[in-house]
């Protein structure tokens, strides 16, 4: 290897003797070699731009960076070709370093010829693929500044490449197309037609192409047409797709869309024309161009007119004046004629004919329109006939007609006007004949300055609107209804109707009139009065009917033979049947068999013409089933009026309540057995084991917790004869309640308990603190107040003072001092009734002077 053309390399080892054999064998074949002894020393040496060709590495390179690794930070900083140099044969170190680079691994002891070898084999890979790159790069940039962006579609219709221009035309990086389906970005109205051109052309033989146009879709969401040019390359193993190439034709399809606006409204213009449209030829005088008319009113096709000459429309003889017309029309910038033109079935159609020159692409041509004057030609005829028909009405009329001119001063002022003509009837009427008054003034006909109605007739001239009253023109002693009307500029009309006779009637007819009026008067009152009864029969009638057709609830109209006349829908979806199965039939055939006698009896109520509210029977459903229904009925003659309602799963909700209700009854009345008995045992046993107790301390609390559950027991068996548990009497609790302790405690025979209590419920929650309260002052009153003595008075008084009850019990006994206090009311039974005086949310106070007086206050 010549010193011009030497190669430079760097060796990376970390073993010293190694390095330094392989750069002296390296050396011997014309390489420049440098050494560096680990993978930092080689990254800084080419960070600081180190001159070389090629990079031979060792993988283990001590305790720093492996050869991998420095080999990966080095391509991250300079394209190099990396030889890997290594002891190592394992397969997955040969693949860890591939992955990084791919230029050679040669075993270390591998003879130099080898090693040679596979460094010119590294020179030259790297040379091919730089020269790949650059190919690459230029491919391209060209690719993305040309106007035409490169597709690959797979066979599934997967997009697998775009170049990189689709982001200059369309807004679209490739990478968010590459793997998308390609006809998602096609216009919705586009895509099927393109899916067809796809499958087929992929069904085709390779090489086969076509083209087509759509509208593509922009990133910003707008869509432009584009040209797309494709060709089946599944088969190449390179491509492997349908190749596509396809540019922005947008402004050429806006120019296209112009220019076939430009067509059609032309096109539309020319057929929209009243009359034919022609273009000749000049001077070969050619038929070029034509409307639809030109070919419907003659009669014509197209291929038939078309290079027609002019004269072959025209009635021989006439070409001299044609052609002079022509020419006229050429030369002077526009003639006209009028001239008839031959159908194709022979018919003479005449018609008025325009014609200018018109030049283009130094071609010159006539063009023109023509009119068919048939309907004018008849329209003429027609005013001929009706001029005629006036003449001879106008001079038979009754009325005067008369035609004048307003005549006006220098300064616009009207100072009279001139007769220009009459009918007859002015001369039988007035006298006045022709030659009298034809071209005369008006003030002179009739002698009066100025002329009679001046200033009427001028407004009508000047406003052009016309104008009409009636008037007693004294000179004839005669009443005329006179019409003045404008007729063009500063002339009018007048039509004068002599009325005398008629205000002759109508005075007479004037008093018959007023007789009328007030007759009409109470008529027409009557009249509006029976058309407002009607239309608001005719509205009720109507809401009727939508009320009917709407109601949820199961209306009908019926008779007294028990006969269904008329239904809402709602039968249909509550029975089954349609509406026609029922309407007319027995309503009796439809009642369940165990109803049938209390329905006819309701049948019977209805016949009577009284009401039945709230019957309830049952009706067949079409399904064998039946349905209960809850009535409404009214009666009005043999008619019957009702509303139903379908109550089924109502009746079926009651039934498994009453069943439930029955069975709970059942049940709750063992339970409240069982513990009216338990308390009846317990205030057993409480008052047995008292009465066996020597201690008297004992004996007395057991009797009274005996009393206190007394009075439980009591009020347990009062509520329990209530129909209502959550409330209670206190009169019976409280009257049931002294029965019981005088059944209890013995009690002199010459005690005696009074009782006035009041009617008052209360919940059983505030009852039974108010029973335990009695019972413990009335046992302490019976315990105390009557020792050594044969007669006493114990009162039990509760009464109401709007929200608040008051319990007042009074015995007559000594009374109670403070300091003497024992037991009783003063010890637990005390305590025990403040207790309970709180649970009431009341106010105990307690009096112990001429007897014992014990109140309770608390809210009812």
């Amino acid at each position: 290897m010549s010193a011009e053309v030497r190669k430079r390399i760097l060796l990376v080892e970390d073993e010293a003797l190694i390095a330094l054999a392989e750069k002296k064998s390296l050396e011997k074949y014309g390489y420049e070699v440098s050494v560096l002894g680990s993978g930092e020393k080689a990254i800084q040496a080419i960070a600081a731009g180190m001159d070389l060709d090629l990079v031979l590495m060792d993988i283990d390179l001590g305790s720093g960076m492996d050869g991998t690794q420095t080999a990966a930070r080095i391509l991250e900083m300079r394209s190099l070709p990396i030889v890997f140099l290594s002891s190592h044969t394992e397969p997955e170190i040969v693949e860890r370093t591939e992955k990084i680079t791919s230029y050679g691994y040669v075993v270390k002891n591998s003879s130099i010829t080898v090693l040679d070898a596979s460094i010119k084999m590294a020179f030259k890979l790297y040379e091919a693929n730089r020269k790949t790159l650059e190919s690459e790069r230029r491919q391209n940039a060209l690719i993305a500044n040309i106007a035409d962006v490169i597709v690959v579609i797979d066979r599934n219709g997967i997009n697998r490449y775009k170049s990189p221009n689709v982001r200059k035309w369309f807004g679209w990086d490739p990478a968010e197309v590459i793997g998308q389906p390609a006809l998602d970005n096609v216009h919705p109205d586009d895509r099927a037609a393109s899916r067809e051109i796809l499958d087929r052309l992929m069904a085709s033989e390779e090489g086969t192409s076509t083209s087509t146009e759509i509208r593509y879709l922009c990133k910003d969401g707008g869509y432009k047409w584009i040209e797309i040019n494709l060709v089946n390359m599944l088969a190449d193993p390179v491509v492997q797709g349908i190749l596509g190439n396809y540019h922005d034709i947008t402004v050429r399809k806006q120019v296209e869309h112009e220019k076939e606006f430009e067509r059609k409204f032309t096109e539309k213009l020319l057929d929209s024309l009243p009359g034919i449209f022609y273009l000749y030829s000049y001077p070969e005088l050619r038929l070029v161009r034509w409307n639809r008319n030109h070919e419907t009113l003659l009669g014509f096709e197209g291929e038939e007119i078309k290079n027609r000459h002019i004269y072959d429309w025209h009635v021989p003889g006439s070409e001299a004046a044609v052609r002079a017309a022509v020419d006229t029309a050429m030369e002077e910038g526009g003639n006209d004629l009028e001239a008839p033109l031959v159908a194709k079935d022979g018919r003479l159609i005449p018609f008025y004919m325009t014609g200018v020159p018109f030049e283009m692409d130094d071609r010159r041509y006539l063009m023109g329109i023509g009119i068919d004057l048939t309907g004018y030609k008849q329209i003429e005829t027609e005013l001929q006939e009706i001029h005629s028909r006036q003449s001879a009405l106008f001079g038979a009329m009754s009325e005067m007609v008369v035609f004048h001119e307003m005549l006006y001063d220098d300064l616009g002022h009207p100072i009279d006007y001139r007769i220009l003509d009459f009918n007859e009837a002015f001369t039988r009427i007035t006298g006045i004949g022709r030659t009298e008054a034809v071209g005369v003034l008006a003030s002179e006909v009739y002698g009066m300055r100025p002329a009679p109605y001046l200033e009427d007739y001028a407004e009508v001239v000047r406003t052009g609107k016309p104008r009409a009253y009636t008037t007693f023109y004294a000179p004839f002693n005669k009443h005329f209804s006179v019409s003045a009307v404008p007729l063009g500029k500063n002339q009018f009309a007048t039509v004068t109707t002599d009325i005398t006779r008629i205000k002759e009637y109508e005075e007479k007819l004037q008093i018959q009139v007023e007789d009328y009026a007030a007759v009409n008067e109470e008529l027409r009152a009557s009249t509006e009065e029976l058309q407002r009864l009607n239309e608001e029969l005719v509205r009720r009638t109507e809401e009727l009917d939508r009320y009917f057709s709407s109601s949820l609830d199961l209306l009908c109209i019926a008779d007294t033979e028990g006969n269904f006349l008329r239904l809402n829908p709602e039968w249909a979806k509550v029975l089954g049947y349609a509406i026609e199965d029922l309407q007319g039939k027995r309503f009796l055939d439809f009642i369940h068999p165990e109803d049938l006698d209390r329905t006819m009896k309701a049948l019977s109520t209805l016949k009577t013409q009284n009401e039945l509210l709230n019957f309830e029977n049952r009706y067949r459903h079409k399904d064998g089933s039946y349905r209960w229904l809850e009535w409404r009925s009214r009666p009005q003659g043999r008619l019957i009026y009702a509303a139903a309602r379908d109550v089924t799963p109502r009746k079926r909700i009651e039934e498994d309540l009453r069943r439930q209700v029955e069975q709970k009854e059942i049940l709750l009345k063992e339970v409240h057995h069982r513990i009216k008995n338990n308390l009846a045992a317990i205030e057993s046993l409480v008052f047995l084991h008292g009465e066996s107790s020597q201690n008297p301390e004992v004996k007395a609390a057991l009797t009274d917790t005996s009393g206190r559950i007394a009075s439980m027991r009591v009020l347990y068996e009062k509520l329990l004869g209530e129909k209502r548990y959550a409330e209670g009497s206190v009169q019976d609790y409280v009257g049931s309640l002294v029965q019981s302790m005088r059944d209890a405690l013995a009690i002199p025979e010459g005690v005696s308990i009074r009782t006035r209590v009041e009617e008052i419920s209360m919940p059983p929650n505030r009852l039974f603190p108010l029973g335990i309260i009695v019972n413990e002052v009335v046992t302490n009153s019976i315990k105390h107040a009557f020792k050594g003595r044969e007669r006493g008075t114990i009162d039990i008084h509760l009464s109401r003072n709007g929200e608040q009850g008051i319990l007042e019990i009074r015995d007559d006994g000594p009374g109670i001092l403070p300091e003497h206090l024992q037991g009783g009311v003063s010890g637990f039974g005390l305590n025990l009734v403040r207790m309970l005086t709180e649970q009431l949310g009341g106010e105990l106070s307690i009096e112990g002077y001429d007897g014992t007086k014990v109140v309770v206050a608390f809210k009812v």
